[in-house]
């Protein structure tokens, strides 16, 4: 039995600029029981919530983009 969820949990993020929005990635990672995710929807490429999961959760998620522009980002990231 997997521990994978079927649909993940939404963080619009899409009205914040780049520096508001990893801290509540990072939040909502926490949140996340291990085979879990989290969608991270931005109007922005999502670079600083990658780089602040790498600095901060290195090894802890895998990164899977959904959707890549060019008006919206999409990003599930899973709690490993």
């Amino acid at each position: 039995m997997s521990s994978r969820v079927d649909t993940a949990d939404v963080l619009d993020c899409e009205r914040m600029t780049p520096p508001n929005y990893p801290d509540m990635v990072l939040d909502a990672f926490d949140s996340l029981a291990p085979g879990q995710r989290v969608r991270v929807v931005c109007a922005q490429p999502p670079l600083t919530a990658l780089e602040a999961l790498q600095r901060e959760r290195r090894g802890a998620f895998e990164w899977s983009p959904v959707r890549e522009g060019p008006t919206s980002w999409q990003v599930d990231v899973e709690r490993r």
